[in-house]
């Protein structure tokens, strides 16, 4: 009889170490278990995960202690790293074992019936029963009626504000919005403000009710709040950092920095690898939007020869995750040094061709070595440029960047409201911080 103990005990043992692999258990079936050992544990773990309980070794004692000992021989020497790996070898193993009963009573089928028509239909009909509905061909007419029933949702819903546009304006225009199942490639040179820009993203979409998980390899959460508040108050980012704060500032930081509390975001710096994202992602199912900072920081509990390979692996993981969850993906990336003194291009993605490949949109910002006469008021042109859209044509939008507060508007905006008062009320903030106060004097509130 085909079969796959140890990958049975290692789902199993995984799933008891880490917590948030329990999601998993609705996946699992009892034919999945060829041992009765692994059987009799995987169903008192569904049924401890269907009430709402952690799972873990403590839950499992208390639930049936017979099986204490089984699950602690099968956690002892078990690895969470191979656990997909190990998932799709018991689901491959369960299927071959259908296969082969199955195939055993055709025969016995064949041997003492002569009508030829009904063996075979039997066994197309089983068969057909083995292919996982993910796999199995699906009719066109479904689809093409399918695809229409989404263009008229939009045409219902042309004048709502979907939860994927932000602030930005002229990124509205030019992406229609970041699309579900998506994955979205933001690159810059260092210093340009990619991270600014993935924050203004996240928190413009948490605004509108969508949780948001961004991911930092880079900066803490302190760090990341501090441009998050920066950008909401109009305090100088540098004067958060330093203390340097004013009377009026204080007002501002209690009156428009505590309500960034109440958003759905949740920041987590602890992930290293694709997969430890993977995981925390999967263990969230309501997350609307997934933002990584950046790209060449995250890691794989897989070897490769080459980080090229390796950074290949994890472009291709975020776009799986984004079409398992059917949501978009945001990764910020460098780009080489290449493009230093240009504009830059798909060829300058750092160590991977395979990004420019995995990613339905990939988009560059850039500073251009000219700037306005009223850049020394820190008010910055950055060039948008869609280097890549699957659904949409490539194209380049300029769009202003006050480093200060960490900061993107759209150019037309930044007229509206004239370049004059953006730069005057830039001065007036810088003024009234060098009011200097000793850094923690005073509290919020």
């Amino acid at each position: 009889m085909i079969q796959a103990i140890e990958a049975e005990q290692e789902v199993l043992a995984a799933i008891l170490l880490e917590p948030n692999l329990a999601v998993y258990l609705d996946e699992l079936e009892e034919s999945y278990f060829n041992d009765n050992a692994n059987l009799d544990l995987f169903k008192t773990m569904l049924d401890i995960y269907k009430q709402g309980k952690p799972v873990n070794t403590v839950t499992v004692a208390a639930a049936k202690r017979e099986l204490v000992g089984h699950a602690l021989k099968i956690t002892g020497d078990a690895f969470v790293a191979g656990f997909e790996q190990h998932l799709q070898v018991l689901k491959d193993a369960a299927t071959m074992r259908q296969a082969y009963l199955q195939a055993q009573k055709i025969a016995n089928m064949a041997e003492k019936m002569d009508d030829a028509n009904e063996v075979l239909s039997y066994a197309l009909n089983v068969f057909n029963g083995l292919v996982p509905s993910d796999k199995k061909a699906e009719d066109f007419k479904d689809v093409v009626l399918q695809t229409l029933e989404e263009i008229e949702d939009r045409y219902r819903n042309r004048d709502k504000k979907e939860y994927y546009m932000n602030s930005l304006s002229a990124f509205n225009i030019m992406t229609a919005g970041l699309h579900r199942s998506e994955f979205h490639i933001i690159a810059a040179r260092p210093s340009v403000g990619k991270t600014a820009f993935a924050l203004q993203l996240a928190e413009d979409i948490a605004r509108n009710g969508v949780k948001v998980l961004f991911f930092s390899r880079e900066m803490s959460k302190t760090q990341l709040v501090e441009r998050m508040i920066a950008r909401r108050t109009g305090v100088g980012h540098w004067n958060i950092r330093t203390g340097n704060l004013n009377d009026d500032d204080w007002e501002k930081l209690s009156a428009l920095g505590l309500p960034l509390g109440t958003l759905p975001l949740v920041i987590d710096t602890e992930s290293a690898t694709v997969e430890d994202m993977k995981l925390k992602a999967m263990s969230m199912p309501d997350v609307g939007l997934i933002v990584i900072d950046y790209l060449q920081l995250v890691s794989t509990k897989r070897r490769y020869d080459s980080r090229s390979l390796e950074v290949g692996h994890i472009s291709r993981e975020l776009k799986e995750l984004s079409m398992k969850m059917n949501i978009p993906v945001v990764a910020l990336a460098q780009i080489n040094r290449d493009a230093a003194n240009k504009r830059p291009g798909l060829e300058n993605l750092a160590e991977s061709g395979k990004l420019e490949q995995d990613a339905d949109n990939v988009y560059f910002l850039h500073r251009p070595d000219e700037q306005p006469l009223w850049q020394e008021k820190k008010l910055l042109y950055i060039e948008l440029i869609a280097a890549k859209q699957r659904q949409a044509p490539i194209g380049m939008m300029t769009i202003i960047f006050n480093p200060d507060w960490q900061a993107f508007y759209d150019l037309d905006k930044t007229r509206e409201n004239s370049q004059e008062e953006e730069i005057k009320s830039h001065e007036r903030r810088e003024n009234a911080g060098n009011h200097k106060r000793a850094y923690g004097s005073r509290g919020i509130g």
